[in-house]
């Protein structure tokens, strides 16, 4: 994420939409073979401070890509200042 965020230019936008889990979701599922990392929210949280937010938003559970597995998923834009 660092190197990424460093990769742009002042003014460039960063955008992520990524599914999170918390320690629940990884007891009940303890692999996901497609996505073998997993991020939770203060994973990502100090990254994305360092941005100017244009667009934050939480996608419930139930509006994820695999429900049983993320209890969020995190749909990001950001303006590298």
């Amino acid at each position: 994420m660092r190197k990424a965020i460093d990769l742009l230019r002042p003014g460039g936008y960063f955008v992520i939409g990524q599914d999170l889990c918390d320690d629940e979701d990884i007891a009940r599922h303890p692999y996901d073979v497609g996505h073998p990392i997993r991020l939770r929210r203060e994973d990502l949280a100090p990254y994305l401070d360092t941005l100017s937010t244009v667009l934050h938003r939480d996608l419930s559970r139930e509006e994820g890509r695999d429900p049983r597995l993320h209890y969020a998923t995190l749909v990001y834009a950001g303006l590298k200042r």
